[in-house]
């Protein structure tokens, strides 16, 4: 999957986040955004939701660090002599926990919060005690549809999530086992997600993302300089037109390989080579109705 689509997709796999006492939780709280507002304000975004319980945040209230729980506040909003009101109350500790949590991992490009583990040193599947004809490290290209050792890839990785990864303020509901979601998030657009960087590279990123309805951690997709092909339709992209650089010196030699490993893989032509003495600009898109690629040593 290209990682420009990261938000779009939903499946079911994954160590649960939640205990299993939580699977019969009542629904799950959701904040709504009123930014820079007055009180006024944020209590009529709670009043247009309706008669009920809801929650109401400014993120700009609990600059700089959001950990405190500081900017969100719960509305009860009801009918009184046939007029909407609405009377505000303090959110229960579990939840202004939860909230400061996801605001604090929510500073990062894609908006949606993200949760982000680094250093993460793994095997790859084809690489007995180290030894691989792409890399003895597992990263993005292991765990891609394309690789026919994917599965394994991404079972290694979900277990040293299960043993390594423990996010506690997603359990603090002791009650109810419910995860505040943000208004956006709604429908599994914007999921919460999980990244794992591999090795010592901040270029090697592969994502999970907490399905809402199972409360597990489910592969999204990896990326490494550039977005890891999962199909032939990837090579190209979303938009017909994908274009990445890689180079010698910039330690790609992995990068190139694994790129025209799964370019076989999927079918996908590529004419030209890698150079280990230039730059190299690869360019993917649709020839006549069917992903082709190209690489060359200059723009």
């Amino acid at each position: 999957m290209h990682l420009s689509s990261l938000f779009l997709t939903s499946a079911l796999l994954l160590s649960p986040v939640l205990p299993l006492q939580a699977q019969g939780r009542l629904p799950d709280p959701i904040a709504y955004s009123c930014y820079f507002c007055t009180d006024d304000e944020m209590e009529q975004v709670a009043i247009d939701q309706g008669v009920g319980e809801h929650y109401v945040y400014d993120a700009n209230r609990g600059l700089p660090y959001f950990r405190d729980g500081k900017g969100i506040y719960g509305y009860t909003v009801s009918l009184q002599g046939g007029l909407i009101r609405a009377a505000r109350f303090e959110p229960e500790r579990w939840l202004k926990t939860q909230y400061g949590e996801l605001m604090y991992a929510s500073q990062n490009q894609h908006g949606a919060p993200e949760h982000r583990i680094s250093g993460v040193d793994l095997l790859a599947p084809d690489a007995p005690h180290g030894r691989s004809a792409v890399s003895s490290y597992l990263w993005g290209h292991h765990t891609s549809a394309l690789h026919p050792l994917h599965a394994r890839a991404r079972q290694t990785l979900r277990r040293w999530i299960d043993a390594n990864v423990d996010l506690a303020y997603m359990r603090a509901d002791l009650e109810h086992g419910r995860v505040l979601q943000f208004s956006f998030q709604v429908g599994g657009l914007m999921p919460t997600l999980l990244k794992l960087t591999m090795g010592i590279s901040n270029r090697e990123g592969i994502y999970f993302y907490m399905d809402r309805v199972t409360r597990q951690w489910e592969y999204l997709g990896a990326e490494s300089a550039a977005s890891i092909e999962e199909s032939a339709d990837d090579f190209p992209g979303p938009t017909g037109l994908r274009q990445f650089e890689l180079s010698r010196s910039n330690n790609d030699q992995s990068r190139m390989a694994g790129f025209m490993q799964r370019a076989q893989w999927a079918g996908v032509p590529v004419q030209g080579h890698f150079s280990d003495r230039a730059w190299n600009y690869v360019d993917c898109t649709y020839v006549s109705g069917s992903p082709a690629c190209t690489i060359k040593q200059t723009r």
